[in-house]
């Protein structure tokens, strides 16, 4: 079997000082739980939906969620709350997953 991990980083945009950046999103595989592990897929500026002002965090792959082929799964996280209550996403998200493979 393979196995996959999901992990981010708070505030790896370009600017990457933190607070208001965007989050790293990156998804490891390894053929056994303790490794070693390699980077198959990153996002430097995690921006779900496309919005620069996202800062999801936590994402998670749901193992309830992943197709019987294996080939899509669903990944949950959430979102940094807005002080102002300006941004929707500091709530249950979730985000359709297809692996492609060449």
């Amino acid at each position: 079997g393979v196995f996959m991990m999901a992990n981010w980083g708070m505030g790896q945009g370009a600017e990457a000082a933190g607070g208001d950046n965007p989050a790293y999103l990156g998804f490891w595989l390894a053929e056994h739980p303790w490794g070693p592990w390699r980077l198959v897929h990153e996002e430097t500026e995690w921006t779900p939906l496309g919005d620069p002002r996202a800062q999801a965090y936590q994402p998670q792959i749901s193992p309830k969620w992943i197709a019987g082929d294996g080939r899509s799964f669903w990944l949950v996280y959430t979102d940094f709350q807005s002080v102002d209550g300006g941004l929707p996403y500091y709530c249950f998200n979730y985000q359709k997953v297809e692996i492609l493979t060449a």
